[in-house]
């Protein structure tokens, strides 16, 4: 007779090895009827020390060549050396697409720019006749639940705002017509939106035809030439947008070209151009779709140090497809000549990227945002309390606006307090509440201002729920807009005991 009832056993896993690995547990219970289960997932076992990347980007005319040297402090045989190829547009927005649909969901624009790639790339499949089913589940998903929230950013009276509160941003609103207007080509977007937003924007209109320029702004993109701070992000929504205007005037094809090569080579690791940027950007990628034949045809050749590393044959089934390759029997005490060769039509973009992990103990010296995590106490039982001070200082000679901030939450524990509630009592200087928001959509993460040279200490709690033995999940901080501006924090060792 079986006796209802609930039970645990715990198990030691010990990581041997860095990769990816599948975890299976199965479970089988023995009795007049025969119950089993399995749960399999997927385990990363990463280094242990804050990892580093330096990236070459560019378009294939026919041969290039990058060197890709590991610093001598780099961990030993744990770098790597990734060659990514983009032989047609789709692949671009695909790559970024995942890579922004990880970014947490927080002001509009935030709100927004995870939700446009997914726009163009179902537009994309729907023009060109293409099956991908996975992107499409992606998208059509995403792009539901993106609008439903975009709208409720739309500020009383008309136009949109960073956070729904007026004043409307004629900036923002401006983009965000633009993305109602694509959107509704591949999916259902109130036709008196659209409208009511084309009237706002016409009432702003001055009497000589200007519309006047935004006072109240997020630091970020175009809305840069009217600030202090215009960054690389800036000069990548310019291009666009004037790439955009060759594109559909079909005037001036040389400066067109060298316009998509300076786009294709501002790409991060990631593959994004920044968050406003990246929206732009491909959106004019795949609009030099309409205008030229944009994927490659022909055989591209891969080596490592004159040695063959890898070989692929672009054709029409396979041109639009994002290739990555990891490439073997790196020096990691040398430099390393990363070559590719093109023979073909067309010019597919290309991306080498290195990646390597220094000890935690090794500060760059270049830091402009840092962040460091303490706890009181690293070793508790069931049921304890621990508090947890993320300090994060600004180095810059200027604020850093968007700052974004993400507490890696133990496993193991409860949150006890929102971490916002103690920003004004840990600060060294006091600022209105108001400047700070925090976005529980997003999980543990907080979007802040920081002085020039401040330092902020943000204080919570958390309460041990079972017996464990872990390492902290990762706590960083970078600038939204700018995101290779940024820091992670050194991982704690923690326990939990039976109590």
């Amino acid at each position: 007779m079986l006796v209802p009832g609930v039970g645990g056993s715990q198990f030691t896993i010990e990581a041997k090895r860095i990769g990816k690995f599948k975890l299976t547990l199965k479970a089988d219970l023995e009795g007049p009827t025969k119950w089993a289960d399995i749960v399999i997932r997927e385990i990363e076992v990463v280094p242990n020390g804050r990892q580093q990347t330096m990236v070459f980007n560019g378009r294939l005319e026919t041969s290039v060549e990058h060197p890709v040297t590991f610093p001598p402090d780099a961990l030993p045989a744990v770098g790597k050396i990734f060659v990514r190829l983009y032989p047609g547009p789709l692949s671009q927005v695909v790559e970024g697409m995942d890579a922004i649909l990880r970014m947490p969901y927080g002001c509009f624009e935030q709100t927004s720019s995870a939700t446009y790639p997914n726009v163009l790339a179902l537009d994309y499949m729907t023009r060109t006749k293409q099956v991908t089913p996975e992107v499409r589940a992606k998208a059509e998903g995403f792009i539901a639940n993106g609008y439903q929230r975009l709208l409720t950013f739309e500020v009383p009276g008309g136009g949109f705002s960073g956070f729904g509160q007026a004043r409307a941003n004629k900036i923002l609103t401006l983009y965000r017509l633009m993305e109602f207007a694509d959107m509704a080509k591949v999916d259902d977007v109130d036709a008196r939106v659209i409208q009511r937003t084309q009237q706002w924007l016409a009432r702003q209109q001055q009497p000589d035809g200007s519309w006047k320029r935004d006072t109240n702004f997020i630091n970020e993109g175009a809305t840069n030439r009217y600030n202090t701070d215009r960054g690389a992000s800036a000069a990548v929504e310019t291009t666009t947008l004037i790439l955009q205007a060759l594109l559909k005037s079909g005037e001036a094809p040389a400066v067109a070209r060298k316009a998509l090569n300076y786009i294709a080579a501002r790409k991060d690791a990631s593959g994004t151009w920044g968050t406003q940027a990246t929206t732009i950007a491909l959106r004019a990628l795949l609009l030099s779709t309409q205008k030229s034949s944009a994927e490659a045809r022909g055989t591209v050749r891969i080596t490592l140090n004159g040695k063959p590393a890898a070989r692929l044959t672009l054709t029409q089934e396979n041109g639009d497809l994002f290739r990555q390759f990891v490439l073997q029997d790196i020096d990691f005490n040398g430099s390393n000549k990363v070559g590719i060769d093109f023979q073909g039509e067309g010019s597919p973009a290309y991306q080498v990227a290195g990646q390597y992990f220094v000890p935690w103990t090794a500060k760059t010296s270049d830091e402009l945002l840092s962040i460091e995590v303490s706890y009181d106490r690293t070793r508790l039982s069931e049921g304890d309390l621990a508090s947890a001070t993320a300090t994060v200082k600004n180095h810059l000679s200027k604020t850093a606006n968007m700052v974004m901030v993400d507490l890696g939450i133990l496993p193991g524990f409860d949150l006890l307090t929102e971490v916002d509630d103690y920003l004004n009592k840990s600060a060294t200087q006091k600022r209105p509440l108001g400047e700070v928001q925090s976005d529980r959509d997003a999980g543990h993460s907080l979007l802040l201002s920081i002085g020039a040279g401040e330092t902020i200490a943000l204080r919570y709690r958390l309460r041990a729920k079972y017996p464990i033995r872990t390492r902290t999940f990762q706590s960083r901080v970078y600038q939204y807009y700018e995101p290779e501006v940024k820091s992670v924090a050194r991982p704690v060792d923690m326990e939990i005991r039976k109590r």
